[in-house]
């Protein structure tokens, strides 16, 4: 109801205005943006029942914690959106960041939000992340088995240092 009467509620930063925004009281709230008990919340995503939103920045200081719940959650649906940015995502670009990195977020909140609750968030993990001086956005990979990567001799597995020919 709350987004029918104001459908850009979550288009509006700061999030922790959220119950001004409302004209109500969120007694927890407050609580949730001052605690922070590294990795409790990830141990806890596995039993997670509703879908997840998780967009964070390469050069944020939350990144590892980001990528980890995505990885953990257990509920129906976890999207991830990584991109060159800081704790400030794009209003905080990071080295590299250019014109294709600064996707409308306020936008992308409130569509994500709209699918999630009229339930049509495809299921499974999905995402994409961008890195600095590309302007590509690749598919996030949720983990699997893990890559081992072997060393491939071109000219023989023995290398001899001559200062003569360098």
């Amino acid at each position: 109801r709350a987004l029918t009467a104001d459908p850009g509620l979550l288009t509006h930063l700061p999030l922790t205005d959220l119950p001004r925004r409302l004209g109500r009281d969120l007694a927890s709230w407050p609580a949730l943006w001052r605690h922070r008990d590294r990795g409790r919340l990830v141990a806890r995503a596995a039993h997670a029942v509703v879908p997840l939103l998780a967009v964070g920045g390469h050069h944020d200081h939350f990144t590892d914690d980001t990528v980890d719940l995505w990885h953990a959650w257990g509920g129906p649906s976890a999207r991830l959106l990584l991109g060159p940015w800081g704790h400030g995502l794009t209003g905080a670009p990071g080295p590299g960041a250019g014109p294709a990195h600064r996707p409308a977020l306020g936008e992308l909140y409130v569509n994500w939000a709209r699918r999630a609750l009229t339930g049509r968030l495809t299921p499974g993990h999905h995402g994409a992340l961008a890195l600095g001086d590309a302007d590509l956005w690749l598919p996030a990979r949720s983990r699997t088995a893990p890559l081992t990567l072997r060393p491939r001799p071109v000219h023989g597995t023995v290398f001899t240092a001559d200062p003569d020919r360098p």
